[in-house]
Protein backbone atom coordinates (compact mmCIF):
# COMPACT_ATOMS: atom_id res chain seq x y z
CA UNK A 1 0.00 0.00 0.00
CA UNK A 2 3.00 2.26 0.51
CA UNK A 3 3.47 2.51 -3.24
CA UNK A 4 -0.22 3.10 -3.97
CA UNK A 5 -0.85 5.99 -6.35
CA UNK A 6 -3.83 8.24 -5.90
CA UNK A 7 -5.68 9.35 -8.98
CA UNK A 8 -9.18 10.47 -9.84
CA UNK A 9 -11.41 9.71 -12.75
CA UNK A 10 -13.63 12.70 -13.66
CA UNK A 11 -16.53 10.41 -14.50
CA UNK A 12 -16.26 8.48 -11.24
CA UNK A 13 -15.77 11.72 -9.30
CA UNK A 14 -19.07 13.06 -10.57
CA UNK A 15 -20.89 9.93 -9.38
CA UNK A 16 -18.83 9.31 -6.25
CA UNK A 17 -17.64 12.63 -4.75
CA UNK A 18 -16.14 10.75 -1.82
CA UNK A 19 -13.61 9.26 -4.22
CA UNK A 20 -11.79 12.59 -4.57
CA UNK A 21 -8.12 12.68 -3.73
CA UNK A 22 -7.79 13.29 0.04
CA UNK A 23 -5.78 16.26 1.21
CA UNK A 24 -2.36 15.55 2.55
CA UNK A 25 -1.82 16.17 6.32
CA UNK A 26 0.69 18.92 5.57
CA UNK A 27 -1.91 20.99 3.73
CA UNK A 28 -4.41 20.59 6.59
CA UNK A 29 -1.82 21.83 9.06
CA UNK A 30 -1.10 24.83 6.85
CA UNK A 31 -4.81 25.71 6.66
CA UNK A 32 -5.17 25.32 10.47
CA UNK A 33 -2.14 27.58 11.01
CA UNK A 34 -3.49 30.21 8.62
CA UNK A 35 -6.88 30.27 10.37
CA UNK A 36 -5.38 30.62 13.83
CA UNK A 37 -2.99 33.31 12.63
CA UNK A 38 -5.92 35.30 11.28
CA UNK A 39 -7.80 34.87 14.57
CA UNK A 40 -4.74 35.99 16.53
CA UNK A 41 -4.29 39.07 14.35
CA UNK A 42 -7.98 39.89 14.63
CA UNK A 43 -7.76 39.61 18.43
CA UNK A 44 -4.76 41.95 18.52
CA UNK A 45 -6.57 44.48 16.33
CA UNK A 46 -9.69 44.36 18.51
CA UNK A 47 -7.61 44.76 21.67
CA UNK A 48 -5.83 47.75 20.16
CA UNK A 49 -9.16 49.30 19.20
CA UNK A 50 -10.49 48.76 22.73
CA UNK A 51 -7.43 50.36 24.32
CA UNK A 52 -7.65 53.24 21.87
CA UNK A 53 -11.33 53.75 22.70
CA UNK A 54 -10.58 53.85 26.43
CA UNK A 55 -7.73 56.31 25.96
CA UNK A 56 -9.92 58.49 23.74
CA UNK A 57 -12.74 58.44 26.30
CA UNK A 58 -10.36 59.43 29.08
CA UNK A 59 -8.89 62.20 26.95
CA UNK A 60 -12.36 63.55 26.21
CA UNK A 61 -13.23 63.82 29.91
CA UNK A 62 -12.90 67.47 30.75
CA UNK A 63 -11.52 68.39 34.13
CA UNK A 64 -13.75 70.56 36.31
CA UNK A 65 -12.90 74.23 36.70
CA UNK A 66 -14.04 74.10 40.32
CA UNK A 67 -14.78 71.30 42.77
CA UNK A 68 -17.09 71.74 45.75
CA UNK A 69 -17.29 69.30 48.64
CA UNK A 70 -20.79 68.41 49.81
CA UNK A 71 -20.69 66.88 53.31
CA UNK A 72 -24.00 65.37 54.40
CA UNK A 73 -25.47 62.75 56.71
CA UNK A 74 -27.33 61.23 53.75
CA UNK A 75 -26.63 60.51 50.11
CA UNK A 76 -27.83 63.42 48.00
CA UNK A 77 -29.72 62.16 44.90
CA UNK A 78 -28.20 62.98 41.54
CA UNK A 79 -30.97 65.47 40.82
CA UNK A 80 -29.96 67.54 43.84
CA UNK A 81 -26.25 67.36 43.05
CA UNK A 82 -26.84 68.46 39.47
CA UNK A 83 -28.98 71.40 40.57
CA UNK A 84 -26.13 72.68 42.76
CA UNK A 85 -23.60 72.11 39.98
CA UNK A 86 -25.75 73.99 37.49
CA UNK A 87 -26.28 76.89 39.88
CA UNK A 88 -22.58 77.26 40.67
CA UNK A 89 -21.70 76.89 37.00
CA UNK A 90 -23.53 80.11 36.18
CA UNK A 91 -21.20 82.02 38.51
CA UNK A 92 -17.98 80.19 37.64
CA UNK A 93 -15.41 81.00 34.97
CA UNK A 94 -13.48 78.80 32.55
CA UNK A 95 -10.32 78.38 34.63
CA UNK A 96 -8.66 75.69 32.52
CA UNK A 97 -9.43 77.32 29.17
CA UNK A 98 -11.08 74.28 27.58
CA UNK A 99 -14.00 76.31 26.26
CA UNK A 100 -16.57 75.08 28.79
CA UNK A 101 -17.37 75.82 32.42
CA UNK A 102 -17.77 72.81 34.66
CA UNK A 103 -18.31 72.68 38.42
CA UNK A 104 -18.17 69.26 40.07
CA UNK A 105 -19.91 68.58 43.38
CA UNK A 106 -18.52 65.61 45.32
CA UNK A 107 -20.85 64.21 47.98
CA UNK A 108 -19.11 62.93 51.13
CA UNK A 109 -21.50 60.99 53.36
CA UNK A 110 -21.01 60.64 57.12
CA UNK A 111 -23.83 59.06 59.12
CA UNK A 112 -24.61 56.69 61.99
CA UNK A 113 -26.82 54.65 59.68
CA UNK A 114 -25.56 51.08 59.31
CA UNK A 115 -26.71 50.99 55.69
CA UNK A 116 -24.30 53.83 54.86
CA UNK A 117 -21.20 52.48 56.61
CA UNK A 118 -19.55 51.36 53.38
CA UNK A 119 -20.23 54.72 51.76
CA UNK A 120 -18.92 56.49 54.86
CA UNK A 121 -15.58 54.64 54.72
CA UNK A 122 -15.16 55.54 51.07
CA UNK A 123 -16.09 59.15 51.85
CA UNK A 124 -13.51 59.31 54.63
CA UNK A 125 -10.70 58.22 52.32
CA UNK A 126 -11.84 60.52 49.52
CA UNK A 127 -12.17 63.53 51.84
CA UNK A 128 -8.68 62.99 53.24
CA UNK A 129 -7.28 63.03 49.70
CA UNK A 130 -9.36 66.09 48.87
CA UNK A 131 -7.98 68.04 51.84
CA UNK A 132 -4.42 66.87 51.18
CA UNK A 133 -4.51 67.97 47.53
CA UNK A 134 -6.64 71.08 48.01
CA UNK A 135 -9.19 69.87 45.47
CA UNK A 136 -12.15 71.57 47.16
CA UNK A 137 -11.84 74.99 48.77
CA UNK A 138 -15.59 75.51 49.13
CA UNK A 139 -17.74 73.15 51.19
CA UNK A 140 -21.48 72.83 51.70
CA UNK A 141 -22.50 70.72 54.68
CA UNK A 142 -25.32 69.87 57.03
CA UNK A 143 -24.78 69.95 60.78
CA UNK A 144 -24.78 66.21 61.46
CA UNK A 145 -22.41 65.33 58.65
CA UNK A 146 -19.95 68.12 59.44
CA UNK A 147 -19.82 67.30 63.16
CA UNK A 148 -18.41 63.88 62.35
CA UNK A 149 -15.47 65.26 60.38
CA UNK A 150 -14.92 68.65 62.01
CA UNK A 151 -11.57 67.45 63.30
CA UNK A 152 -10.36 66.99 59.72
CA UNK A 153 -10.87 70.72 59.13
CA UNK A 154 -9.03 71.92 62.23
CA UNK A 155 -6.89 74.87 61.20
CA UNK A 156 -7.99 74.66 57.55
CA UNK A 157 -11.01 77.01 57.39
CA UNK A 158 -11.45 80.77 57.42
CA UNK A 159 -14.11 83.18 58.65
CA UNK A 160 -16.11 85.59 56.50
CA UNK A 161 -13.30 88.14 56.57
CA UNK A 162 -10.76 85.59 55.36
CA UNK A 163 -9.04 85.13 58.72
CA UNK A 164 -7.87 81.58 59.53
CA UNK A 165 -9.95 79.80 62.17
CA UNK A 166 -8.66 77.71 65.04
CA UNK A 167 -9.21 74.04 65.72
CA UNK A 168 -12.35 74.11 67.88
CA UNK A 169 -15.32 72.44 66.20
CA UNK A 170 -17.74 74.98 67.68
CA UNK A 171 -15.72 77.81 66.16
CA UNK A 172 -15.72 76.14 62.76
CA UNK A 173 -19.48 75.62 62.80
CA UNK A 174 -20.16 79.16 63.98
CA UNK A 175 -18.19 80.58 61.07
CA UNK A 176 -20.16 78.63 58.47
CA UNK A 177 -22.55 80.72 56.38
CA UNK A 178 -26.20 79.55 56.22
CA UNK A 179 -27.56 78.70 52.77
CA UNK A 180 -30.12 81.51 52.81
CA UNK A 181 -27.44 84.13 53.56
CA UNK A 182 -25.67 83.47 50.26
CA UNK A 183 -27.71 85.45 47.74
CA UNK A 184 -27.23 83.10 44.79
CA UNK A 185 -28.05 79.99 46.82
CA UNK A 186 -31.12 81.60 48.40
CA UNK A 187 -32.67 82.19 44.98
CA UNK A 188 -32.41 78.57 43.86
CA UNK A 189 -35.85 77.10 43.20
CA UNK A 190 -35.57 73.33 43.77
CA UNK A 191 -37.07 70.96 41.24
CA UNK A 192 -37.65 67.23 41.17
CA UNK A 193 -37.22 65.02 38.13
CA UNK A 194 -39.86 62.57 36.93
CA UNK A 195 -39.92 59.39 39.05
CA UNK A 196 -37.60 61.10 41.55
CA UNK A 197 -37.54 59.65 45.08
CA UNK A 198 -37.50 63.19 46.46
CA UNK A 199 -40.00 65.98 45.87
CA UNK A 200 -39.11 69.59 45.19
CA UNK A 201 -40.06 70.32 48.80
CA UNK A 202 -37.65 67.63 50.02
CA UNK A 203 -34.80 69.22 48.08
CA UNK A 204 -35.77 72.64 49.40
CA UNK A 205 -35.60 71.44 53.01
CA UNK A 206 -32.23 69.76 52.50
CA UNK A 207 -30.76 72.77 50.71
CA UNK A 208 -31.93 75.14 53.44
CA UNK A 209 -30.17 73.02 56.07
CA UNK A 210 -26.80 73.39 54.33
CA UNK A 211 -24.10 75.84 55.38
CA UNK A 212 -21.09 77.11 53.45
CA UNK A 213 -17.52 76.89 54.74
CA UNK A 214 -14.42 78.19 52.99
CA UNK A 215 -10.94 76.79 53.24
CA UNK A 216 -8.18 79.23 54.14
CA UNK A 217 -5.00 79.67 52.15
CA UNK A 218 -2.98 78.09 54.94
CA UNK A 219 -0.99 75.17 53.53
CA UNK A 220 -1.60 76.14 49.90
CA UNK A 221 2.04 76.64 49.02
CA UNK A 222 2.22 76.15 45.25
CA UNK A 223 1.48 78.95 42.75
CA UNK A 224 -1.29 76.81 41.23
CA UNK A 225 -2.95 76.32 44.62
CA UNK A 226 -2.70 80.02 45.39
CA UNK A 227 -4.27 80.89 42.03
CA UNK A 228 -7.08 78.41 42.67
CA UNK A 229 -7.68 79.98 46.08
CA UNK A 230 -7.94 83.46 44.57
CA UNK A 231 -10.36 82.22 41.91
CA UNK A 232 -12.50 80.50 44.55
CA UNK A 233 -12.62 83.75 46.52
CA UNK A 234 -13.82 85.55 43.39
CA UNK A 235 -16.44 82.85 42.81
CA UNK A 236 -17.61 83.18 46.41
CA UNK A 237 -17.94 86.94 46.03
CA UNK A 238 -20.08 86.51 42.91
CA UNK A 239 -22.29 84.06 44.79
CA UNK A 240 -22.70 86.45 47.71
CA UNK A 241 -23.42 89.40 45.41
CA UNK A 242 -25.60 87.29 43.10
CA UNK A 243 -23.62 88.28 40.03
CA UNK A 244 -23.79 85.38 37.55
CA UNK A 245 -21.46 85.22 34.57
CA UNK A 246 -23.96 83.19 32.56
CA UNK A 247 -27.75 83.56 32.62
CA UNK A 248 -29.70 80.47 31.55
CA UNK A 249 -33.46 80.22 31.50
CA UNK A 250 -33.70 76.44 31.46
CA UNK A 251 -31.30 74.36 33.57
CA UNK A 252 -29.48 71.82 31.34
CA UNK A 253 -29.33 69.23 34.10
CA UNK A 254 -33.06 68.54 33.81
CA UNK A 255 -32.87 67.66 30.09
CA UNK A 256 -29.84 65.45 30.69
CA UNK A 257 -31.47 63.60 33.56
CA UNK A 258 -34.74 63.10 31.69
CA UNK A 259 -32.80 61.73 28.72
CA UNK A 260 -31.00 59.23 30.98
CA UNK A 261 -34.28 58.12 32.56
CA UNK A 262 -35.84 57.59 29.11
CA UNK A 263 -32.88 55.44 28.04
CA UNK A 264 -33.12 53.34 31.21
CA UNK A 265 -36.86 52.82 30.69
CA UNK A 266 -36.30 51.85 27.06
CA UNK A 267 -33.70 49.25 28.06
CA UNK A 268 -35.86 47.82 30.87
Amino acid sequence: MAGQDFYTDPAQEAVHPEARLPQRPGKRRMRWTDQHTKILILGIVLAALLVGTIIYAIAKQKKPDYTLGLITSYSMPETGVMQIEDLLGRYADDRNGDGTVRVEVVNYVFSDSETLQGLQKASQQALEQDLAKGTSLLFLHDQEGFQKVAGEFAGLLQDREGNPLGEEAAELEAAAVPWEEVAALAELEPEAAENDAWSAEDYGEKFQALRLSVRSEEGLSTPEAQAYYEDCQALLERLEQNEPLVIEEDPPWMDELLSELEEEQAQA
